[in-house]
């Protein structure tokens, strides 16, 4: 599974296939938000916020039709990240990032 665009709240993803676990990552898979904070990353790499979901938040609050707000710091939480990318080329319709090589 590869996803080039997940748009803003409200934005819909629908999985080919149901989840499985594996005991291996694939590699060059970015972990996110491991639970003991980020490791060990490239200075090179991009600085990104993950809007996020906090445990509690529930269907109906991200549910973009239910009227039903959510608080940053509660149901909602930013992340901040560095992706392994650069940016290779952009122009005033679009950004072109290329991974960086280990």
């Amino acid at each position: 599974l590869q996803i080039n665009y997940l748009g803003k709240r409200g934005g819909f993803v629908q999985l080919t296939s149901p989840p499985r676990a594996v005991e291996e990552l694939p590699a060059g898979f970015v972990l996110l938000n491991p639970r003991d904070g980020q490791q060990v990353f490239d200075g090179r790499g991009v600085v990104q916020i993950l809007d996020d979901c906090g445990p509690r938040m529930t269907f109906e609050q991200a549910n973009v039709y239910s009227g039903q707000g959510v608080k940053l710091g509660k149901e909602r939480v930013l992340n901040h990240i560095v992706l392994p990318y650069r940016l290779a080329r952009s122009s005033r319709s679009y950004s072109l990032y290329e991974r960086l090589d280990d």
